[in-house]
């Protein structure tokens, strides 16, 4: 039932489907950017070519016929209602039958979780909840075993036995990294929490089982075919040699130094440590007390990923549990769980990771629904039933609670008639029609947000994209978009075209290439790197021929985050900042007067300093000479109006997209042009 409901949440988006949902050459689009990395990767142009959710996009479309894309588009809404599998077998082994729904909805259907992995969001997230939710069942299933009663029964099974259910967790986890390489500080949260539950729960003489136990995840997981041996040789002595361990138990000597040795084996083959190095990185990282690179004075471009932006503790109740009330039950529920079952403590790390979405972004939300829908099935169920009698009004009041669930979560999304697409429908049409276009070896420079999109659809390599968020990738393209002058834009690309040096990615079938400017930043000081920047329009055209292709995409999505990309497009290294620009976008046609140059804001007149007009017939470019300093883009086809300053209306990136394409032919070649939507230019090298 919880599957089904799960399921059926990521079919409400198909209410709306001319609306929200869009084919480009009869295959659906994607709602994400990342979904396309991975798309990319499966038809092997880029460097997740060999991943393994690449080459399982490319085992599904082998086996299926299917398209890529068409894939990639449903496969959320059958894989994700899988994680209420395990919590059902949990239920079912606790003897609390009745919250298995709640308890699989609360975590299959949580919005933090729902809103990532609708209909067209293909992306880790679709194995980031899974594993761990299995992994915490399983744990929660072998320390009841071990635990003292009455916690647990304390089952005298034999050494092999014990330590063949680890083995088995390993490879889970080993799968786990492989799908989700990120997943190691989830993973490690998790083997703490239970190998500390377990030395304060577990009999003395099965302590040394458990710290064994939680060992061979770890070696089965990530110490390489050595460790996944070293762990299946500690559960077969167990099983030929049992003795050996109570031997061990009984001898401290000897039990500290099997300790030390099995400790130094985990330090030494699974790399352990950089799953702890590699955790406090990425909650440096996303939640922003890292320094942002080299030097303080380069920009955190981190910043810009929507994300990882902090959200309020409102939100958060609500992407966990779908308000604070519910979460309130949630929480009183888990702990009323955790007095009878204390084993559950293993997901205690979820519930922490979800709560963190305060500070690490709304993504690791969708990890607290598990624990709350633990709260609202097993822990309500356990008070209801077995504490107070109430079987029957226990039934009913997760019925109600959980009805109240399903409103909450299904109204946004019968209301949320958005458009899901990573990019215009038109810019990613664009970007289609280029394939075959364009000779092998080609790169695109286009704004990284989008990069992965290119790739697939254009089936080239780009400058930048979602995996390279970092100041020598996005200043670079920021100067070009906001400079004004195209001499500029060409010198920079056409440095990069020469410098840069084409290498092969194992499974991909395209080159890739270096950034010549990683090396400019990383060692040079921020006032040489300004230096550089600003002299590059003096450098000489290439001497090489024969250079790899360079286009320029320049579309209406870039202009509407244009203050973000002017903000590094004019960053001062000396001062670490760079310039915020009056912008305003209207999802209208404000009232304006063309021949008068005014324009109604607010229910006030401004006076325009220049005004791009786009009509059915064309774009007309009106020049007011007002010192307001104010300018405005209008496009009455599309119904939209905006505001900028005069620094942002001259910059490459709205001339070349608006302007006259003859004003940039000496150094631009245009190859596409669908203004005022898009424009691809190739550079004259």
């Amino acid at each position: 039932m919880a599957v089904v409901i799960c399921a059926a949440f990521r079919l409400v988006d198909l209410i709306h489907a001319p609306e929200k949902f869009f084919l480009v050459d009869g295959h659906r689009v994607l709602a994400t950017h990342d979904a396309y990395a991975w798309l990319a990767g499966a038809d092997r142009v880029n460097y997740l070519s060999c991943s393994p959710v690449a080459g399982f996009l490319r085992f599904l479309h082998a086996a299926t016929g299917f398209n890529l894309a068409d894939i990639a588009f449903w496969l959320p809404m059958i894989m994700t209602p899988l994680v209420a599998v395990p919590l059902a077998w949990l239920g079912a082994r606790w003897r609390l039958q009745e919250g298995t729904v709640a308890a699989g909805v609360l975590a299959g259907a949580a919005p933090g979780f729902l809103w990532r992995t609708r209909l067209g969001y293909f992306d880790t997230d679709l194995f980031a909840l899974f594993f761990p939710v299995l992994i915490c069942v399983l744990l929660c299933c072998w320390l009841e075993g071990r635990m003292r009663p009455p916690w647990g029964n304390d089952r005298r099974l034999s050494p092999g036995w014990t330590l063949l259910w680890p083995l088995g967790m390993g490879l889970i986890s080993r799968l786990y990294l492989l799908l989700y390489p990120q997943g190691s500080a989830i993973l490690l949260a998790i083997l703490a929490t239970a190998g500390i539950l377990g030395l304060i729960t577990v009999s003395r003489g099965g302590r040394l089982l458990v710290i064994l136990g939680l060992a061979i995840v770890v070696l089965a997981a990530s110490g390489g075919w050595i460790g996944l041996a070293s762990g299946a040789g500690l559960c077969l002595v167990g099983f030929l040699r049992p003795r050996y361990y109570d031997w061990l138990a009984s001898h401290p000597l000897f039990l500290v130094l099997a300790l030390l040795v099995t400790g130094a084996a985990v330090f030494t083959l699974s790399g352990v440590e950089n799953w702890v190095s590699g955790a406090l990185r990425k909650l440096a990282g996303y939640g922003g007390w890292a320094a942002r690179g080299p030097d303080d004075l380069y920009p955190a471009v981190l910043d810009t990923v929507v994300e990882a932006k902090n959200i309020d503790l409102r939100s958060v109740f609500y992407a966990i549990a779908g308000g604070w009330p519910l979460f309130a039950v949630g929480i009183c529920g888990y702990a009323a769980l955790l007095w009878r079952r204390p084993a559950a403590w293993v997901f205690l790390p979820l519930l922490l990771l979800g709560l963190a979405g305060l500070r690490l972004g709304e993504r690791f939300t969708m990890y607290g629904g598990v624990v709350i829908g633990l709260g609202l099935g097993f822990g309500l169920t356990q008070v209801l039933r077995r504490w107070l009698g109430w079987r029957r009004i226990g039934f009913v009041c997760q019925a109600l609670l959980l009805a109240g669930f399903l409103v909450i979560t299904t109204v946004p999304l019968l209301g949320n008639r958005a458009p899901m697409t990573t990019a215009a429908p038109e810019t990613i049409e664009a970007l289609h029609d280029m394939r075959g276009k364009i000779t092998p070896g080609a790169q695109f420079w286009i704004w990284w947000d989008y990069g992965y999109t290119a790739q697939y659809y254009a089936r080239a390599g780009t400058f930048s994209d979602g995996g390279h968020v970092r100041a020598e990738y996005a200043v670079p393209l920021a100067w070009i978009y906001g400079a004004d002058s195209p001499a500029y834009g060409f010198h920079l690309m056409a440095y990069a075209a020469e410098k840069a040096r084409p290498y092969r990615v194992r499974c991909a079938e395209l080159p890739n290439y270096g950034n010549p400017f990683a090396g400019i930043f990383r060692k040079k000081a921020p006032s040489e790197v300004q230096s550089f920047l600003d002299g590059i329009a003096d450098l000489p055209r290439p001497e090489k021929k024969h250079l790899p292709e360079q286009y320029l995409v320049l579309s209406w999505d870039n202009v509407k985050i244009i203050p973000a990309i002017l903000r590094l497009g004019t960053w001062d290294f000396s001062q670490g900042k760079g310039d915020k620009t009056p912008f305003e976008l209207h999802e209208k046609i404000l009232e304006f007067n063309k021949v008068a140059g005014t324009l109604t804001v607010r229910n006030q007149a401004v006076w325009l300093s220049g005004l791009t007009l786009v009509t059915e017939t064309g774009i007309e470019h009106l020049d007011y000479g007002s010192p307001s300093g104010v300018f405005a883009v209008i496009d009455t086809q599309k119904g939209i109006t905006a505001l900028m300053g005069e620094r942002m209306y001259r910059s490459n990136l709205v001339q070349m997209l608006l302007g006259d394409p003859v004003d940039f032919e000496r150094y631009f070649e245009l190859m596409l042009d669908r203004a005022p939507d898009v424009r691809i230019y190739k550079i004259r090298l």
